[in-house]
């Protein structure tokens, strides 16, 4: 199942309005950023940085992440490095346009 790590008030808001939307089965972990847990040993295998929201898939291992406020997602699976997932991305163009 997909886990949405989130806190209020936060960048989480759209991965959660894209999972209702899609109508796929979620979970939400709060992450207790008040507390630190976003610096945690734990938190940190996400994602390195400490940003949230992560969005995490055990079943497939995937990782989404954001490396930086403000930058573009990071993904990481078992078999392909972030590296791959953003030349794929690149390679891709957007994937919607305005008009």
């Amino acid at each position: 199942m997909i886990q949405l790590h989130y806190y209020p008030s936060n960048a989480s808001l759209i991965p959660h309005i894209l999972l209702e939307e899609l109508g796929t089965p979620y979970r939400r972990l709060l992450v207790e950023r008040t507390q630190g847990a976003h610096k945690s040993p734990e938190y940190l295998k996400l994602n390195p940085n400490g940003l949230i929201p992560v969005l995490s898939d055990d079943a497939t291992g995937l990782v989404l992440y954001k490396r930086r406020p403000r930058s573009a997602c990071t993904c990481a699976t078992p078999t392909r490095s972030p590296a791959w997932h953003r030349r794929w991305a690149a390679r891709s163009g957007p994937t919607s346009t305005s008009g």
